[in-house]
């Protein structure tokens, strides 16, 4: 859900800038199709090397043109979560997350699975399987909500006008 490629929807431009590493290559190939299929063009910055410079890659992003980002799930962008906000902001580059914790620590929004209703499946699976339950004759499921969070608060630091249909279809706006 790219809704930031909608100028409607009060955000800019038509380049998606990406953040992913090694971790997120798989995502990276997926957004790429996306954003063909939404006509986007594309920067990406990809990490390949330990040090993860948050300031490094915003740069390269901004100098390519980047008018929105996609922060792809990395277990090593964690730690730079609150920098990549700030860097977001500071660019005035609106983002979306496929992490609501990304939004808790100030990002703009995300889309994502339910993560508390993955954890009771998963509990669930865990269960059948002490239960005697053989795990290859489990179904695989695949996650049935999701959920969309706003962070009011960035979007008035970027001064971005969210639209009333968007707020109204978030899960939870923080304020």
């Amino acid at each position: 859900m790219l809704v930031a490629a909608n100028p409607a929807h009060g955000f800019p431009g038509r380049r998606l800038g990406i953040l992913f590493d090694a971790n997120s290559a798989d995502q990276f190939r997926a957004a790429e199709r996306a954003a063909g299929v939404l006509q986007l063009a594309t920067s990406s910055y990809e990490f390949k090397d330990a040090r993860y410079d948050m300031d490094e890659a915003f740069s390269s992003l901004v100098t390519n043109g980047a008018e929105m980002v996609l922060v792809l799930s990395s277990p090593l962008f964690s730690p730079h979560a609150e920098r990549i906000a700030a860097l977001c902001i500071k660019h005035r580059l609106p983002a979306m997350f496929v992490l609501r914790s990304y939004v808790d620590r100030g990002g703009l929004m995300s889309y994502s699975a339910d993560r508390a209703a993955a954890v009771r499946l998963a509990a669930s699976y865990v269960v059948k399987i002490l239960n005697g339950a053989k795990p290859a004759d489990l179904p695989v499921e695949q996650p049935t909500k999701y959920e969309l969070v706003i962070n009011l608060k960035t979007a008035l630091a970027m001064s971005l006008d969210i639209s009333p249909t968007l707020l109204a279809r978030a899960d939870e706006v923080i304020e």
